[in-house]
């Protein structure tokens, strides 16, 4: 099974649900194992994608993963074997970076004001590019600055799967809305590249790419951003910004009073429906929605292709969220599949306080003060709070939930009849960064669900666990994958066509079943 985009699929669902050499017998069965790791040029945030059987002309069909670092390079590699090309020799198909002559990866510590300890030190390719099969197209955007200067820019690309040449020249993504929000200048809010900063994974729908944007550790003054772009021939259909006024509600302190609402979502993308409607979440900034402005801060945001608010969902303690720093925008939405009447279309949601909300997709919520108007919740207790989004799994025991909180263990929540409950945790816990879980299985059939987790470990190692989707006190893999150097954060394992591959610090893992 292809993997084109973060988390698999537009729901964001992390779910590969045709992997059939994978189970928890065989993973735990003591032949599965680091099979090769890559040298790459930089940290790998962004997710490996993996394209199966492409037609490389210079090599024939080929299982291909494509990884992206923040030093600006792609890389296409074999993901069966490390040396294709020259045997003995371990690399690449290709290697193409997208770093302009003249000008360098944007740096957190030497580029901003104050440093940004957040993301260190080199900040280009950070979010999951994505896949048009069909085409033969990477899209991913790239953040750089001049050497002389020290003007920042982001480019969206579009580079061929075969060899990773440029379909066509990189766009400079660009922008203004009405807005008289924090610096703003004649009644317009201009994105700036230099404060602006693309976690959330890439999402094409309907012909159109979109790209959603926070900042770097706060910096002032930033906003969350969404742009859509034709994919075809990247010019910029649609533009959304989530805080571009001084708020119609008092603001005290006033901090985030104008500005604020990053779309950060530890990495999760930009999720879609197929009624046509787009979802995020954002984090710390004003909100008054219900007050008829356009401010967004803490809120869970339905939106058409053409990026107009269509619903949202705003927590009653929106105001302590915002002024405790506990942003619900650090996790991301997951969409659920269609569930029994009355509330077909439902989804999920978690942040900083932890509080699990299941919703009504057709009706989100909308804001009231006294009580949350949303289908179920978890309480904060239940989660420490998340940086990252869940796994969804249906397996023969029913629908199942994978949340990772902080210093918690994995937990798997039940889903049935649009209610939410705890089932268990695993014995092993995750510091600081806490993951977003995969679920790997042959379709719903017994016995073969697995739950992959990356595990921080001692501060300088990110390890691969494995466990029964069934149960997940039951641990069947836990061996290192590679290393860790402050970073990188929610960092997500793809598993497809047996293999695991794991993004670390200047290496890409690759784990498999062994004879």
């Amino acid at each position: 099974m292809d993997c084109l985009t973060q988390h698999y699929d537009a729901a964001r669902s992390g779910w590969n649900n045709n992997e059939t050499a994978l189970t928890p017998a065989t993973v735990g069965g003591g032949k599965f194992s680091l099979a090769f790791s890559q040298d790459v040029d930089g940290q790998i945030y962004a997710q490996p994608l993996y394209v199966g059987g492409l037609d490389l002309p210079s090599f024939g069909v080929r299982n291909v993963v494509f990884v992206a670092t923040e030093a600006g390079s792609v890389y296409a590699f074999d993901a069966d074997v490390p040396d294709p090309v020259t045997p003995g020799t371990p690399g690449p198909y290709w290697k193409r970076s997208l770093v302009p002559s003249g000008e360098r990866p944007f740096n957190t510590v030497t580029d901003l004001i104050s440093h940004c300890t957040d993301l260190i030190p080199a900040v280009c390719i950070t979010s999951t590019p994505v896949i048009d099969r069909a085409a033969g197209i990477l899209y991913t955007t790239a953040k750089t600055i001049t050497k002389t200067g020290g003007v920042a820019r982001y480019r969206l690309h579009a580079i061929h799967l075969a060899d990773g040449s440029p379909r066509q020249t990189p766009v400079v993504i660009a922008g203004t809305v009405p807005g008289n929000g924090a610096s703003s200048s004649n009644g317009r809010v201009a994105f700036s590249a230099k404060q602006q900063h693309n976690r959330p994974g890439l999402l094409l729908f309907g012909g159109t790419l979109y790209l959603a944007f926070a900042s770097h550790c706060d910096h002032s003054p930033y906003y969350g951003w969404i742009f859509g772009y034709h994919a075809s021939t990247l010019v910029r259909v649609a533009k959304f910004n989530a805080a571009p006024d001084t708020s119609l509600r008092a603001v005290t302190p006033p901090g985030f009073n104008n500005q604020g609402a990053g779309i950060w979502q530890g990495g999760i993308g930009v999720a879609a429906d197929a009624q046509g409607f787009l979802y995020c979440q954002t984090g710390n900034g004003p909100a008054d929605l219900d007050l008829g402005g356009k401010d967004c801060g803490d809120t869970v945001l339905k939106l058409t292709p053409h990026l107009a608010v269509a619903g949202f969902f705003t927590p009653h303690d929106q105001d302590h969220l915002d002024k405790a720093d506990l942003d619900l925008g650090s996790g991301g939405v997951m969409l659920l599949p269609d569930q029994p009447a009355p509330h077909p279309h439902q989804m999920v949601s978690c942040g900083k306080a932890g509080t699990v909300y299941l919703m009504d997709r057709a009706s989100p919520g909308g804001f009231n003060a006294s009580a949350d108007h949303v289908l179920g919740t978890l309480p904060g207790a239940i989660l420490k709070g998340v940086w990252g989004g869940p796994a969804y799994y249906h397996g023969a025991q029913g629908q199942r939930i994978y949340y990772c909180g902080r210093d918690e263990g994995l937990r798997s929540l039940s889903l049935n009849n649009a209610q939410i409950h705890v089932l268990a945790q695993t014995a092993d816990t995750f510091p600081f960064p806490p993951a977003t879980p995969t679920v790997s299985s042959n379709g719903s059939a017994a016995g073969t669900g697995v739950v992959w987790v990356n595990q921080v470990a001692g501060g300088n190692t990110i390890n691969l666990l494995a466990f029964d989707a069934d149960n997940v006190t039951h641990k069947v893999f836990d061996a290192p994958a590679g290393p860790y150097n402050s970073g990188p954060k929610f960092t997500v394992p793809t598993v497809a066509d047996g293999r695991v591959f794991v993004g670390t610090d200047k290496k890409l893992a690759v784990f498999a079943l062994h004879p």
